[in-house]
C-alpha cells in the first residue's frame, strides 16, 4: 500500500503506512526502505538516513539503498561513509551511473561544474 501511495506522490500518505508497519515490526526492513525513499524524494535527509541504515542493519542487501545513502552521506559531508556505500553499491549493482558520477565526485574527478548542473545529492530512483 505504501509504495502505492508513494508512486501517486501522496507522501503524506505512503509515510502514515510505512510508520504504522514500522510501529507495529520495528525490524521491517522494506518498510523502513519505501519510508527512507519518501523521505529522501522530499529532501528530508536528515530523516531519511536513518532509515537507510536499518535496512542494511537488518541485511537488506540493497544497491538503491546503499547508492542514495552514499549520496545523502556524500552531501552531508560524510565523505568516508559516503564512499563505503557508493562502493558497495557498485559491487552489488556493476556500472550504477548514480553511484558512480557519486564515487567521481569523491575522488574529485568531476569537475565543480558538472557537479553543479547534476544537482547536489544526486539522481533518484
Amino acid at each position: 500500500m505504501g509504495d502505492m501511495l508513494a508512486t501517486l506522490r501522496d507522501y503524506p500518505g505512503a509515510e502514515q503506512h510505512y510508520a504504522h508497519a514500522i510501529a507495529l515490526r520495528p525490524e521491517d526492513a522494506l518498510a523502513h526502505r519505501g519510508l527512507a525513499l519518501i523521505l529522501d524524494e522530499q529532501n528530508r535527509v536528515g530523516e531519511a538516513i536513518p532509515h537507510y541504515r536499518t535496512v542494511l542493519d537488518q541485511g537488506l542487501e540493497d544497491a538503491l539503498v546503499q547508492a542514495r545513502l552514499g549520496e545523502l552521506l556524500r552531501a552531508t559531508g560524510d565523505l568516508d561513509g559516503a564512499r563505503t556505500h557508493l562502493e558497495r553499491a557498485l559491487v552489488l549493482r556493476p556500472g550504477d551511473a548514480s553511484a558512480t558520477k557519486s564515487l567521481e565526485l569523491l575522488r574529485g574527478s568531476a569537475s565543480p561544474d558538472s557537479a553543479r548542473r547534476d544537482g547536489e545529492v544526486g539522481s533518484r530512483h
